[in-house]
């Protein structure tokens, strides 16, 4: 069996840091890793360009996008599950055993990546990540062109689906903010996922690296 972590969050919310953190656990980001590193993300992001252009193109020929502020219709959820195949054929082809996968679209596209794994047998173990809602919608308008209240409105609608996931086993919950204070809340991240803490991990984070503009 496989094992995935899913880092979920609304976009600017400290994704790609905890991203790095679990990658550095040994954890796969799969063969195409993105390359791209700007001012919004010195280190990088930590995504799988196979898998952005995969949702990019989903939600685009279904009428969506990342910026979405409701959960996806009926017709649209069906018309997504027309790309299974090709999802599977993807995580296949990308990814070893053990892996982590971060993008919120994600979260629009739940339903298709919850059959997907079902049906390659794959464990999903999800870190859902809180930050401060105007600070992320404030750091998405400064990398997009988006207005404030649409930026918010975004940011609600993915915060609002991950508190609405119940505490279990396979979900831990994180507040970007309690990061900042204690790199020490990196700690329970490690546990999560069974692995040794390592003070190596703190050298990762550094308060620069999140985005308060």
């Amino acid at each position: 069996m496989s094992n995935c972590v899913l880092v979920l969050s609304a976009p600017r919310s400290g994704s790609s840091f905890i991203t790095s953190v679990i990658k550095s656990l040994n954890y796969s980001t799969g063969k195409n890793e993105t390359k791209v590193k700007d001012r919004f993300n010195e280190r990088g992001y930590f995504e799988n360009s196979s898998i952005l252009k995969f949702n990019e193109k989903v939600l685009r020929s279904i009428g969506s996008s990342i910026f979405n502020s409701c959960d996806l219709s009926d017709h649209q959820k069906k018309l997504s599950m027309d790309y299974k195949e090709e999802l599977k054929g993807i995580i296949c082809e990308e990814y070893p055993a053990l892996f982590v996968l971060k993008d919120a679209r994600i979260i629009i596209l739940r339903d298709l990546y919850n059959q997907v794994f079902k049906s390659l047998n794959i464990s999903v173990k999800t870190v859902a990540i809180f930050r401060e809602a105007e600070k992320s919608a404030k750091s998405m308008c400064d990398m997009v062109s988006i207005s404030m209240p649409s930026a918010l409105a975004c940011v609600n609608y993915y915060q609002n689906y991950l508190r609405s996931l119940k505490d279990s086993e396979s979900i831990i919950k994180i507040k970007l903010e309690d990061i900042i204070k204690s790199t020490e809340e990196l700690k329970k991240i490690t546990d999560f996922l069974g692995c040794k803490y390592d003070k190596s991990v703190d050298s990762l984070f550094k308060k620069s690296l999140i985005h308060h503009k």
